[in-house]
């Protein structure tokens, strides 16, 4: 099992910004190593357990074991050559189910892994069972988008490589054998009206009996499609029971090219307001049912409350209870609304995270109640090899069972570089210097040594975590002036 470089951090002060009162503890950081690339390009949370994928074909499952994310297995697939291997991961309620989005494999057809727990706790493992439509087709880009509740899975074919090519949605549901061997479908989703690259199925989610597939290229706007199990079952040829459209959609805004649905609430994303066009829309579009589901109605709109040109805000976007954590692909900041007690509306953030462009912060982003995970793949940083960020929410940062160090020093501070630590501990296990954005620059040898030279870093504001013998830390912050 390849181990992953992992940072805990758990502290008193912040790394981040906070808006309105809404603390953001930064718990743990996941460093890619050099056999990795763009680690964190998806993540996904579901209470106790996170998956990472990159572009390595390989995903990594961490569990949450007392306060600390731990590596407990890797996922991979037994083919050949790049597949896209994680273009898209997804986890069923039970956490037994794994599915893997391979949308370049079979000449660009594409394939989805799935995978099954045996037992309390996942291992290094092969899939359990391939899905692949009946029909494959050369470039459909099967896998773009998964999802699973219960014993359905919808996989979107957006064909967003293709030219001349429709995408397509499919619905698999579990055999009485269970997810083995290799599987097609049990029903093919068809829009009413479609169109060559449309990008339907570049997003898909399902809950219960209703799916929804976004076509962030359909027409002018983008559209998202939304679907209802039929009284006998998921079969044959679908119909969608209403199309989603914002009350005023922009040209070129790629609706649909992002979305989250938790069973009651919609939250869908319109990226392409950067894309050139006159007005800037930059929103994340709230929809709720009405009478019945072939009635769907915008009841938010969702932007940031200082806009950043260029920045793709909703290039990732995630749903849980009443948060809403929303991603840019600049990477400069990562988004969270929370429902008011009046419920959505036209809203700016309840609280945001700042990154680094050069790691693509926010380029993925889940939310689980109190809990976030943040992919940084830096696709465009050669030195860079990706990191995950998870972050909690101060009630919960604070009910973790960490001791702190009260009694620690750091003198002189403004230093030139040389400093020395002193307080109510005699034996220092480890000294870390950590970046603003939670990077970990050093670990300095503790010999016992009350003195310390950064003189090697670049004046600034750094992070200095002190780690007893007892397991006991405490975090302080230096500044290194010239």
């Amino acid at each position: 099992m390849k181990k992953h470089a992992i940072g805990l951090f758990l502290m008193c002060c912040s790394f981040f910004c906070t808006l309105n009162a809404q603390n953001w503890q930064l718990d743990h950081l996941l460093d890619g190593d050099s056999e990795v690339a763009a680690f964190g390009r998806r993540v996904v949370i579901d209470e106790d357990i996170a998956l990472v994928g990159d572009f390595n074909g390989q995903v990594v499952i961490f569990r949450l074991v007392e306060g600390n994310w731990q590596e407990e297995a890797v996922l991979s697939h037994s083919g050949s050559g790049y597949v896209n291997f994680g273009a898209s991961i997804a986890i069923n309620e039970d956490q037994n189910v794994i599915l893997v989005g391979a949308s370049s494999a079979n000449d660009e057809s594409g394939v989805v892994y799935v995978y099954e727990r045996v037992g309390a706790y996942w291992g290094d493992m092969l899939p359990s069972a391939i899905l692949r439509p009946a029909q494959a087709v050369a470039g459909g880009g099967f896998g773009t988008s998964v999802a699973i509740s219960g014993t359905a899975i919808v996989v979107g074919a957006a064909a967003t490589e293709s030219e001349g090519l429709p995408g397509r949605a499919y619905v698999f549901e579990e055999p009485v054998e269970g997810w083995t061997g290799e599987i097609n479908e049990v029903a093919e989703l068809i829009p009413s009206e479609s169109m060559n690259r449309d990008w339907f199925g570049v997003a898909a989610a399902i809950k219960g009996e209703v799916v929804i597939v976004g076509a962030a290229c359909f027409g002018s706007t983008g559209k998202a499609f939304l679907f209802e199990r039929p009284d006998n079952g998921w079969s044959g040829f679908i119909s969608e029971a209403t199309i989603i459209e914002p009350e005023n959609g922009f040209i070129d805004n790629q609706f649909g090219r992002f979305l989250a649905f938790n069973g009651e609430t919609i939250a869908i994303s319109a990226i392409g307001d950067d894309l050139g066009t006159a007005e800037a829309d930059h929103s994340v579009f709230v929809f709720e049912k009405g009478a019945d589901w072939t009635e769907v109605n915008e009841i938010g709109k969702l932007q940031p409350g200082q806009p950043i040109p260029d920045s793709f805000f909703g290039w990732s976007v995630d749903l849980h209870d009443n948060r809403i954590a929303v991603g840019c692909w600049s990477g400069t900041d990562v988004y969270i609304f929370d429902k008011p007690e009046e419920g959505w509306g036209a809203m700016t953030e309840t609280s945001s995270i700042s990154g680094t462009s050069e790691t693509q912060f926010g380029w993925d982003v889940g939310v689980w109640g109190q809990r976030l995970i943040i992919g940084a793949p830096a696709f465009n940083s050669p030195n860079e090899n990706g990191k995950v960020w998870f972050y909690s929410d101060a009630d919960v940062a604070n009910s973790l069972e960490i001791q702190p160090m009260v009694n620690i020093t750091i003198s002189p501070n403004p230093t030139d570089g040389v400093f020395n630590i002193s307080g109510d501990k005699q034996k220092y296990d480890q000294i870390q210097v950590i970046s603003l954005t939670g990077q970990i620059l050093a670990t300095l040898p503790a010999t016992g040594q009350e003195r310390y030279d950064l003189s090697f870093l670049p004046a600034g504001i750094y992070w200095i975590k002190v780690i007893s013998d007892d397991h006991q830390w405490a975090i302080r912050r230096i500044i290194i002036q010239r």
